[in-house]
């Protein structure tokens, strides 16, 4: 009768396409004939094999029963079962065969009511609907010990099924003895595990094949409220991500990504970019990439010319977020505007989204610029909390983070800015991306993650079991079309360098559409502006903003009057996040002392030096420059290059004299002693603790 049991199990298992049906042995004398059956699986590394096939226990029947419930869930007409899902290539949930063998009895006679009502349903049509199929050997005894109740659910259990009867080792049906699948008595362990090793290496096989990323795409310009991009495959349909900036309610607009370390999050990422950029234009789709994992992801960008990364930005700290987010608003408000100004002067009322206005200034090129969607990845958000010192107000930081998120969710989706927001689960310091964008955003995706982690309802899908036994690189998500969830898997390819040339080769003769009339945050180019590169800003390199070398604007101040007062402009050097000349600005209708503090030497001696060789580039001004550290080659080398009688240079040893001389000039002007208003006196110390030493004035 074993062999029998197990002739059927193998027989159902070839018929099932493979990987789809989960086989579940019930035996209470554990028999070894079904180790045979589950030993291939249980010795392989892959989880999702080893849970193809196992030993359980009667709990499984509630397991299966809620399955059959998520099942049932999803299976509207004209779908009238779980085939019909299979047909229309959503194989999210998998058949499940439950096999009963030596434990028919003591489970009619152990088990709760409840548990036996389940099993009683799932041999019924919901059953039959979601999948789930028995083999059941009745050794129901009846005895004095058995109730009314366990008769007649056995009873109810046994009519709902094809009835089968053995003795004298055959199988009779009806009276008529069959000729049923069966296992050969003659080397039957060995025999049934070489069927289902094969099985299984297939399983581990097909596990380990990689979906390439999508190359066929051809380019046409659309002015579509929403743009799709594929990064995997379920069944022979593409898995998408959709972003929406049109329409009220509109969900599809952005999305959350969640699973634990090494699971195929970074796979998604590299996905969304490669198969973006691959199917539409730059001017089309831009990326800004912020990487809080020292790099990991983003730093196969950094060198990989592609025009579509606008933005890429490594190893960030939470002071990065804030500020990056900050330039995110920036640049909505800046769209707003355009949105707002373009449409009133032109139309009588505001654009209602990217895709109008777009549409109206590609046909009418000198009203307005033409706008790229931005698609912000944000990978690894919870880690740029964990770079906080313990003395810093950790909470007043996520409240400036979760406000910015908000906002930009809320507000920005019109002017074509989504987000992309990838963490390892919504706990703890990143719990309040629940309230401040789950809720606001329809794409939502998740990857494997352990039992320790809980996720959100709108996040495990119901599928939590399902969920912590998917493979590296498979994931739950929402579909945009047709809604519900199915399980994908991320297109994935070790060669990221040849689509990068790919993607160049294609897009090398696209020019900027983006003009230049209003101000836009980020200059306009194909380069990839990197935030975080520790790479000194050199004076021959041009400004993106005024196409002027930096040591061209350091010598280039602006002198100007405003409200009566003379107002100076000094360039020392780039902004960190939007690439614009830093500035500082003095005047004498407020105090103008500045301080440039820093543990690098270089840095401070190169921001000294560029605010004296601004101050001496102009016309009219005096100027006291002093060295405090006499080995600093940079401020010395700046110093020797001034040859102007009106710059006085001082020693360290000589901080005395100057400021006599400085405190003469004080009081001469202050006294109307002499004339002085168009000649101010710039004051520039460079190291000035070099002259604590001096104990002379």
């Amino acid at each position: 009768l074993n062999r029998i049991v197990c002739g059927l199990t193998l027989r159902y298992m070839e018929e099932f396409p493979l990987g789809s049906l989960k086989v579940h042995l019930i035996d209470k004398k554990r028999n070894s004939i079904f180790y045979s059956l589950t030993n291939p699986f249980i010795n392989q590394s892959d989880s999702h094999v080893k849970d193809m096939v196992t030993l359980d226990d009667y709990s499984v029947i509630q397991t299966v029963d809620d399955h059959s419930r998520r099942v049932m869930q999803k299976i509207v007409m004209p779908v009238k079962d779980l085939f019909g899902l299979y047909e229309k290539n959503d194989k999210t949930s998998a058949f499940h065969l439950v096999v009963i063998r030596n434990s028919f009895d003591d489970l009619l006679r152990s088990c709760s009511g409840e548990l036996l009502q389940n099993l009683s349903i799932l041999l019924g049509e919901n059953g039959r609907k979601s999948g789930v199929r028995f083999i059941i050997v009745n050794d129901y005894k009846k005895d004095v010990t058995n109730n009314e109740k366990s008769a007649e659910l056995e009873k109810a259990i046994l009519e709902s099924g094809i009835k089968f009867e053995f003795k004298n080792d055959k199988i009779y049906s009806d009276g008529s003895l069959l000729n049923i699948s069966s296992v050969s008595a003659y080397d039957k362990e060995r025999f049934i595990e070489r069927i289902c090793s094969n099985m299984a290496e297939m399983l581990v096989a097909r596990g380990s094949e990689k979906i390439p990323y999508f190359e066929a795409f051809g380019y046409e310009k659309e002015y579509s409220t929403a743009i799709s991009i594929p990064v995997g495959m379920y069944g022979t349909e593409r898995f998408e991500l959709t972003f929406n900036c049109g329409g009220e309610g509109v969900k599809n607009h952005g999305c959350i990504v969640v699973g634990t370390p090494r699971t195929g999050k970074s796979s998604l990422l590299h996905s969304l970019i490669i198969n973006g950029s691959l199917k539409y234009s730059p001017n089309d789709l831009r990326f800004w990439l912020l990487d809080f994992k020292e790099g990991a992801s983003s730093s196969n960008y950094k060198e990989a010319g592609l025009p579509h990364i606008q933005l890429l930005s490594t190893d960030n700290k939470i002071d990065d977020a804030v500020c990056l987010l900050r330039l995110l608003d920036a640049e909505y408000k800046y769209r707003a505007r355009l949105l707002k100004n373009v449409g009133m002067e032109n139309n009588q009322r505001t654009f209602e989204n990217l895709a109008e206005y777009n549409e109206y200034v590609d046909k009418n090129p000198k009203k307005g610029p033409y706008l790229s969607r931005i698609v912000v990845i944000m990978d690894e958000l919870q880690l740029a909390f964990n770079q906080v010192n313990e003395d810093d107000n950790i909470n007043e930081e996520i409240s400036k983070i979760g406000g910015y998120i908000k906002n930009i969710t809320d507000l920005a989706a019109f002017v074509g800015i989504h987000l992309v927001i990838i963490v390892q689960d919504l706990n703890g310091r990143c719990s309040f991306l629940q309230e401040n964008f789950l809720p606001k955003v329809g794409g939502r995706i998740a990857f494997k993650y352990d039992g320790r982690t809980n996720l959100s309802n709108e996040l495990d899908f119901g599928y939590g079991d399902e969920i912590r036994a998917l493979r590296e690189g498979e994931a739950y998500g929402s579909r945009t079309i047709g809604g519900g969830f199915v399980k994908f898997k991320a297109t994935y390819s070790e060669n990221r360098n040849s689509y990068f040339d790919k993607i160049r080769e294609k897009y090398k003769y696209v020019t900027a559409i983006r003009n230049a009339k209003g101000s836009s945050v980020l200059p306009t180019t194909y380069e990839t502006l990197v935030i975080g590169d520790r790479s000194e800003l050199k004076e021959d390199r041009s400004s993106l903003f005024l196409d002027k070398p930096y040591g061209e604007l350091a010598k280039s101040p602006v002198a100007e009057f405003v409200d009566g007062y003379p107002k100076y402009s000094l360039t020392y050097g780039e902004n960190a996040y939007n690439f614009r000349p830093e500035q500082i600005v003095v005047s004498s209708d407020r105090k103008s002392t500045v301080f440039v503090a820093g543990k690098t030497e270089t840095v401070r001696s190169s921001v000294v030096s560029s605010i004296l060789k601004g101050v001496c580039a102009l016309k009219k001004r005096c100027v006291y420059a002093c060295n405090g550290n006499e080995r600093d080659v940079i401020f010395n080398k700046t110093l020797a290059a001034i040859d102007r009688k009106d710059v006085q240079k001082y020693k360290k040893e000589d901080i005395g004299m100057m400021v006599k001389e400085l405190y003469t000039e004080y009081y001469k002007r202050s006294n109307n002693l002499c004339e002085w208003e168009d000649k101010p006196i710039f004051v520039v110390i460079n190291q000035i603790t070099g002259m604590f030493a001096i104990k002379e004035g």
